[in-house]
């Protein structure tokens, strides 16, 4: 499940700061300041374009990055993160994946239930158009972040356009709430007691496909599997935990985002 966790929609991309600001020993007020005017006009839309944001989506997206590269309680965290690798104390990245995809997901297990549904809802639709190959590569930890996230990025250019508002409306919630609180951690005993529950209900829904037992086994040899395979098993967690009763599915779903 872990692994699964590793499927992103792209909010931001190309956030190339650590090696800029590495070196400069940079204040926090600075780089906070550096991020909420890294992106020009002109630059943000051709990086769009390149991922497939049209029309309304191109609009709607740029006035997302901005909302977030202003949020002076996003910016600030992805700050210290980027502060942090420039201390070695983090690994750098060159890709906003690495520095604000672990902020919202610190997030996530804040969210209200509908919120935290609707997330997820969007990522399966976004992992359900990659291409199965990329799909698999990308549940056997394969896939080249790269090309993981210009995949991730075309897919969610293609939501239509309320989703996507709604979508990017609870991805900088979850941002905020993960730069401002601890995320919920369930005891051990408890996490045990949800994954023995997840598996049994995946189990059932398995059951329902000629293909089931293949599909089971993925999860049990680490993902000695074909592509195809690995992902229709990966897809088969999203659609267990989708179809579940409304607390039930909150309970995995913050049990499967930490």
């Amino acid at each position: 499940m872990n692994r699964l966790m590793t499927v992103r929609a792209v909010i931001l991309t190309g956030l190339m700061l650590v090696g800029t600001l590495a070196f400069a020993a940079p204040s926090r007020d600075d780089v906070i300041d550096f991020l909420g005017r890294v992106y020009t006009e002109e630059g943000l839309r051709r990086e769009l374009t390149g991922h497939g944001f049209r029309g309304e989506n191109l609009a709607l997206s740029m006035a997302h990055v901005r909302r977030v590269m202003n949020d002076r309680v996003v910016t600030g965290a992805i700050a210290d993160r980027l502060i942090a690798a420039g201390q070695g104390k983090l690994e750098p990245t060159g890709s906003a994946d690495g520095f604000l995809m672990p902020i919202v997901e610190r997030g996530l297990t804040r969210l209200p239930a509908p919120e935290l549904s609707y997330y997820y809802k969007v990522e399966a639709t976004v992992f359900k158009a990659l291409p199965t190959r990329e799909c698999g590569l990308e549940l056997k930890g394969r896939l080249h972040p790269a090309a993981m996230s210009h995949l991730a990025a075309n897919a969610t250019s293609k939501l239509n356009t309320p989703a996507l508002k709604e979508y990017y409306r609870i991805v900088h919630k979850a941002a905020r709430l993960g730069a401002t609180r601890k995320p919920v951690q369930l005891g051990q005993a408890e996490q045990a007691k949800r994954g023995k529950r997840l598996f049994a209900a995946m189990q059932a829904e398995a059951a329902k496909r000629s293909n089931g037992a293949a599909l089971m086994r993925a999860y049990e040899n680490e993902w000695k599997v074909s592509n195809a395979v690995a992902c229709e098993a990966g897809l088969l967690l999203f659609d267990t935990i989708l179809t579940l009763p409304a607390g039930e599915r909150h309970r995995m779903l913050v049990m499967i985002s930490q």
